[in-house]
């Protein structure tokens, strides 16, 4: 399969509606080697290992330039468990005893029961470690026969499951086939069809999300909690991205339910960041101005990365208007509560817009006296041009 050229085409899809609340880059795992394994064992994928030091060159323009990349993280988050290890520290060295290491960084791809697929040694830019990737999975195919005998009209559970993993693989649609299959059975006390469900719930507006829930104990009790609503919240963000593919109100109203519905903890939270993502897609600046401000009074305190995200946002899309410039002071009142430079820095455009000079000339000072090194010079060109 052409993995290269369907993540491609999934990229400009997820670029074309806005990154939302979605993994900027890898997700490394956190966790020990053996729970590594074990989630291999769970989720059917390879496990990647990026082997550094911290005094290596090459790691870390990795890590700050080809690891962070969205291209990047959407095709590794989708398709391995992904672990980073200092090999000068436990428990690298201890890695590093079963899996040598001659040059850094090294890159291990390696299977649920621990065999090596490939090991590379070298930095790598963004299309090399996507290509490096692809070869890893190219070996390692175990489930290729049952693609065979789904094709020569076997369709057992166990069949179907690892021929849509086949097919997940490759970036390419399983929900139809998923429908399909469930369309003959119901049985989820297989643990086969139980597998199907999982992998192919990916969405909230389908038929397989109200399965999905309805199963909840049986999943969470096969997998745990979190892996439970995270495949929940997931399904929340996919439908709005289609919610603002075809610009459709329906299909984001569907998605907050669904959340509300399924239990979600952050549900609210849900219901406000899509309200604002579809506004600023749809270019309905009264519905962002109103949950912009409830966003700001309910959750900007606790996330001033996402106050950030929905100011630059909000201006992108409006402009100056004067509706979201009275609605973005409150940025004020959060950046006073925080020591976030950025905060600041936009507190201080607002006051200048509304001509508060002297006010903005102090929240620019203050931005300035917080800033990181590489910030300095934005701020002290804005405070100049403010104040000439």
């Amino acid at each position: 399969m052409n993995y290269l050229k369907n993540y491609f085409t999934a990229f400009s899809f997820f670029l074309a509606f806005g990154a939302i609340c979605s993994a900027q880059g890898i997700e490394f795992f956190e966790g020990s080697w053996d729970e590594a394994l074990e989630l291999a064992e769970k989720e059917d994928k390879l496990i990647y290992i990026n082997c550094f030091a911290v005094w290596c060159g090459p790691c870390r323009r990795m890590a700050n330039h080809v690891f962070p990349d969205e291209k990047v993280g959407l095709f590794f988050n989708s398709n391995f468990i992904n672990l980073k290890l200092d090999m000068e520290q436990s428990p690298g060295r201890e890695f590093g005893r079963k899996y040598p290491v001659s040059g850094f960084p090294t890159h291990y791809f390696i299977d649920k029961s621990g065999e090596v697929v490939l090991s590379v040694a070298g930095g790598r830019d963004v299309n090399g470690i996507v290509q490096l990737a692809e070869q890893a999975l190219a070996r390692y195919n175990p489930n290729i026969g049952y693609s065979d005998r789904f094709a020569e009209g076997d369709r057992s559970s166990e069949v179907v499951y690892y021929h849509l993993e086949n097919l997940k693989r490759g970036n390419e649609d399983i929900l139809s086939l998923a429908n399909e299959h469930f369309s003959r059975t119901s049985n989820l006390d297989d643990p086969y069809n139980l597998k199907i469900l999982v992998i192919a719930m990916t969405e909230s507006d389908s038929r397989l999300f109200n399965q999905f829930i309805q199963n909840k104990d049986r999943i969470i009790s096969e997998y745990d909690e979190d892996f439970y609503f995270t495949k929940i919240r997931d399904a929340g963000w996919n439908t709005l991205r289609k919610a603002m593919n075809f610009r459709e109100p329906f299909l984001r109203d569907e998605a907050i339910k669904n959340m509300k519905r399924a239990g979600l903890t952050d549900a609210n939270s849900f219901e406000i960041k899509a309200n604002l993502y579809f506004a600023t897609r749809i270019r309905d600046k009264e519905n962002f101005v109103t949950y912009f401000e409830r966003f700001l009074d309910e959750e900007g305190i606790d996330d001033p990365a996402a106050c950030i995200e929905f100011y630059d946002l909000g201006f992108r899309a409006f402009g100056e208007d004067p509706k979201l410039v009275e609605v973005a002071t409150a940025v004020g009142r959060i950046a006073r509560r925080t020591e976030n430079a950025e905060l600041h820095y936009r507190h201080a455009k607002v006051l200048h817009l509304q001509g508060n000079e002297r006010q903005a000339e102090r929240a620019i000072d203050r931005a300035i006296d917080l800033g990181l090194e590489s910030e300095i010079e934005k701020y002290e060109e804005f405070k100049s041009r403010i104040t000439q």
